[in-house]
Parts: C-alpha cells; sequence; structure tokens
C-alpha cells in the first residue's frame, strides 16, 4: 500500500511444517504482520475466548481479539484459508481493520 514500508521474509519450517512467507507492513507507528504459509496456522490467545467470524475478500476467516505478549498492548489476529494455503494477519484493531477491509486474494495457479 502507498506510504507503507514492506519487508518480506522467506522462510521454510521442516517438512511436515510446510513453508511461509511473512511480510511486515510499516507506517510510522502503525505496523501488520502477514503471514502466508503451507500449513495451517493456529493462533492461542493468551485469553481464550470464541473468535469473530468475519469476511475478507469474499471469504470467511477467523477474527481473535489477544494481547502481544511483549508490549502488553491490544493485539488482533485474522486467520484466512484459501485452497493450499493459509493466511494469518496481526495488528492493532484500527490498523488491521483497513488492511483486511483492502485485502485481495488473487487465484492460486
Amino acid at each position: 500500500p502507498a506510504g507503507w514500508s514492506v519487508e518480506v521474509f522467506a522462510e521454510s519450517l521442516p517438512t511436515s511444517q510446510g513453508s511461509f512467507e511473512r511480510v511486515i507492513f510499516r507506517r510510522g507507528r502503525e505496523v501488520v504482520t502477514f503471514v502466508a504459509a503451507t500449513s495451517e496456522q493456529r493462533v492461542t490467545p493468551l485469553f481464550p475466548s470464541l473468535p469473530a467470524r468475519i469476511v475478507v475478500d469474499g471469504r470467511e476467516a477467523l477474527r481473535y481479539q489477544d494481547y502481544d505478549t511483549v508490549t502488553g498492548q491490544p493485539l488482533d489476529r485474522v486467520t484466512l484459508n484459501v485452497g493450499r494455503l493459509s493466511y494469518l494477519m496481526s495488528g492493532s484493531s484500527p490498523v488491521l481493520d483497513r488492511f483486511v477491509a483492502s485485502l485481495q486474494i488473487l487465484p492460486q495457479p
């Protein structure tokens, strides 16, 4: 997105866990982390509660309200499964809301 700096990290896990790519979007103090993986992304919130069902680019996703284990600040997480890929997005509510609303998942080859 315009005005955001982007850092991309391609990482590989042991074969049984697949591989993933982590992308960090930054604009000033706003940060959104986006992970695309070949294995399902699981979220274990600090304070367990049922996730909210939301829609991301016309697909059902789960949104967890959580806290950052380092800073103690509120941190929301969204998980989305599309075909063979699993996506995990995390960030503070207003920033993550804008990111999720603008997200478009392209067809997989």
